[in-house]
């Protein structure tokens, strides 16, 4: 099976790369054809669209792929509106050609077990004990900096479900493969450079190969038995894009904001102009501010 997270497909070209929107639109196309060219399926473990409305173009492509070839499927944050599945998002309509039992395009939990985006319930296929699937930002050690965000570490991870061998994640663009007693936490990362911190870091997505070998053949004398063998091989995605930083756009887009606010709040609160000294004047009188905070800022602020 081919683990392929996070593949944030979007219309507009972030802000890190340098091709037209038809060149990014290309570099879109070329990533799941390489996903599908190994002929195994595809497992989509959440954030298949960046925005829970990414247009009719961008969900023809992927149902182009999706429709021909086994694929399975499941709801990542971006996927979704404010939590919740909308079913006429991108991935709504996805969604709703897998639940009328489409023979290629199915859900994660109609073979596997798999925890919903933001619950920690198993659903699906909870008898088997190989492999579970969700959608949740895993970090390889303490050391992972998200600011802000909630997270939980691959050894934490695996504590909290102890009877599967391969928990396998999305979310956490950052590649990695954990291990520990014989049981992986496997993250692909994202499927594109997307961000200008993954200039030098390929993309990688992960091949999961699970089967068996007999071993009769290798001992002399050996009973009759089969071994378990297992794989994961990460795979270097032929993404070659150029990234640039992209500070300087990033100061423009919040200049642009702040200009942008200052006039709403014009349009809005006539009384405001740009005289500083009017403006603190005219709240001064709107509120009740003692005698002495009156009196310092009047001898303050001239």
């Amino acid at each position: 099976m081919i683990l392929a997270p996070d593949l944030h497909l979007r219309p507009s070209v972030p802000r890190c790369r340098t091709e037209t929107e038809e060149e990014w639109f290309e570099v879109q196309r070329e990533t799941l054809a390489f996903l599908y060219s190994f002929r195994e399926p595809v497992f989509f473990v959440g954030d298949i669209f960046h925005h829970w409305s990414p247009g009719w173009r961008l969900v023809e492509l992927f149902l182009s792929f999706a429709l021909k070839h086994k694929t399975y499927i499941m709801m990542g944050n971006h996927d979704a509106r404010n939590n919740v599945l909308d079913p006429n998002s991108g991935y709504g309509i996805v969604d709703r050609i897998a639940s009328e039992g489409h023979p290629f395009l199915k859900h994660i939990g109609e073979d596997y077990a798999w925890v919903h985006y933001g619950e920690d319930k198993v659903r699906g296929c909870v008898e088997d004990k190989t492999c579970l699937f969700l959608h949740r930002l895993v970090v390889q050690s303490n050391s992972d900096d998200f600011p802000g965000a909630e997270t939980i570490t691959a050894r934490a991870l695996l504590e909290e479900y102890p009877q599967y061998k391969y928990i396998i994640t999305g979310d956490n663009h950052s590649h990695f493969i954990y291990e520990n007693n014989d049981r992986f936490v496997l993250n692909a990362g994202s499927m594109t450079k997307q961000s200008i911190k993954f200039k030098d870091e390929p993309r990688k997505c992960i091949r999961l190969t699970l089967g068996e070998v007999d071993i009769t053949k290798m001992v002399v004398g050996a009973e009759s038995k089969r071994k378990l063998l297992d794989c994961a091989q990460a795979i270097e995605m032929p993404d070659k894009g150029e990234l640039v930083d992209d500070a300087y756009i990033v100061l423009e887009h919040e200049r642009e904001d702040r200009y942008t606010q200052l006039v709403e709040t014009l349009k809005r609160d006539g009384e405001i102009s740009f005289d500083y000294k009017s403006n603190v004047f005219t709240r001064m009188e709107e509120n009740e501010l003692s005698e002495g905070a009156t009196k310092y800022i009047r001898e303050v602020l001239p």
